[in-house]
């Protein structure tokens, strides 16, 4: 489809990653997630199907006071069922471990978005693509090693995120100069459940530009060293 390929190459463009070998990965992305239920139908039609659904909700009442915004990739609706499926995209290196798979914020952030943009759907699963791996079924019927399939999410988890929400809220609006300070990813322990986190987000990299053995630059947060 010839608008959508200089769609494609426009983003890519723009965003400095229109060289060969990021076009065939981009593409490769593109076609590994529509091969995976790209409409929602392995559960039957949904009643609705959303993409790029925008939430934008602000709570204050019962002592729970938040702001959330975001959005969500995907989302099927089927009102029979009262369930949603929350579908998220992912173009990391890495398949979620540990807490990323335990307490995922953004798993709960999603779910408490559709309780409260449609009460009616009482069942809530996330779930998220990893486009970089195999997403197809094998003949047992079991997804590939890049889907991730949450358990539902219940309404008391739910109000028990809103707490923990609140308590974010309070930090946010006493936050300080002394604060960011405080609590840096290089100052934190390496993750042992296996998890991304601590000074694995900030890179091994010891100065800007640091090459690896095979010549390729290392890679490091693009706020690890100085810059003007």
């Amino acid at each position: 489809c010839k608008p959508v390929v200089k769609m494609v190459k426009l983003q890519a463009k723009r965003l400095e990653v229109d060289d060969p070998d990021n076009l065939d990965m981009i593409n490769d992305f593109i076609l590994n997630g529509l091969r995976y239920d790209f409409f929602g139908e392995e559960l039957g039609k949904p009643t609705e199907s959303i993409s790029e659904k925008k939430f934008d909700i602000s709570v204050d009442a019962e002592g729970k006071r938040y702001n959330i915004l975001g959005f969500i990739d995907k989302l099927f609706l089927y009102a029979q069922k009262k369930r949603a499926i929350i579908r998220d995209f992912k173009t990391s290196k890495a398949i979620f471990k540990g807490k990323d798979i335990t307490d995922n914020l953004q798993a709960l952030m999603y779910s408490l978005a559709v309780k409260h943009l449609y009460p009616a759907y009482m069942q809530r699963q996330p779930e998220f693509l990893f486009l970089k791996f195999n997403l197809e079924k094998d003949l047992l019927g079991e997804s590939g090693e890049g889907v991730l399939q949450m358990d539902d999410i219940s309404d008391d988890e739910l109000e028990g995120f809103e707490y923990y929400l609140t308590e974010v809220q309070e930090y946010l609006e006493g936050f300080s100069e002394e604060s960011a300070l405080s609590n840096f990813a290089a100052t934190q322990n390496y993750p042992s459940d296996g998890s991304f986190g601590g000074p694995l987000s900030c890179g091994f990299a010891k100065y800007p530009k640091q090459l690896k053995k095979d010549g390729t630059p290392m890679w490091h947060c693009a706020y690890k060293f100085p810059f003007d």
